[in-house]
């Protein structure tokens, strides 16, 4: 699997565009947070798991990367960015266009938030 994970973003990185840059600083913050979170290449993207538990994942768009944050329909939107009514499944997600989003959308308090309706 981690195979897969590696093409996925050496093709990224060939397009010479910020989703290479936004889907590593993403990934790298959510592994030094949570090193126990298992990666999977699923539905064209990385999904990272907490056991069973889908937590969030990375998607290469045309133009942005998405970052589907699971149970993020649960938690308190305060900054306004999440996109998305929520499914189900309690899905929502924010839409990463440039590298400075990461900080600018606050990705990290997401990440936050939702890890703890887990």
């Amino acid at each position: 699997m981690q195979e897969k994970i590696e093409s996925f973003l050496t093709s990224l990185e060939a397009l010479d565009d910020d989703r290479h840059e936004i889907i590593c600083r993403v990934r790298d913050r959510l592994l030094a947070k949570h090193p126990g979170l298992d990666e999977k290449f699923q539905y064209g993207g990385i999904l990272f798991y907490d056991g069973a538990q889908a937590y969030c994942g990375l998607f290469a768009r045309k133009d942005y990367v998405t970052l589907e944050l699971g149970n993020a329909a649960y938690i308190e939107d305060s900054f306004g960015y999440l996109e998305g009514r929520g499914t189900k499944e309690g899905r929502r997600h924010l839409r990463l266009h440039t590298l400075s989003d990461v900080a600018d959308k606050h990705v990290e308090d997401y990440l936050d938030l939702t890890w703890e309706t887990f």
